[in-house]
């Protein structure tokens, strides 16, 4: 990450409530992991082509987390970026850029 980009996230991150709403996501998926009857139920699919970019070097979401996601959507893409993190399209974005240009001229 480039010392300019870096500055740019500094700025959005002190800006009044945005931190707040940074982290009210990650408190909004302990709710959602300790009800997760949504998920079983059998009827909250998307069906929209979906591609799924994962840095292979993510060190908070592993590979076996892809395993669920055929169970809620049922036209998805996976394409791994090696050497990427979980900031894969900071740490690669020509070729996240390049993966979202061939799924969406294959659509």
């Amino acid at each position: 990450m480039s010392d300019m980009d870096l500055e740019a996230f500094k700025f959005a991150i002190s800006q009044p409530g945005a931190l707040t709403a940074a982290l009210n996501y990650y408190r909004n998926i302990v709710t959602l992991y300790l009800d997760d009857d949504w998920l079983r139920d059998g009827q909250t699919r998307i069906t929209s082509p979906t591609l799924i970019v994962w840095g292979d070097q993510d060190p908070f979401l592993t590979k076996k987390t892809l395993d669920f996601i055929p169970n809620f959507v049922e036209n998805s893409t996976i394409r791994f970026v090696g050497g990427a993190s979980h900031w894969v399209q900071q740490d690669e974005p020509q070729i996240v850029n390049d993966f979202i240009r061939e799924f969406v001229q294959a659509s």
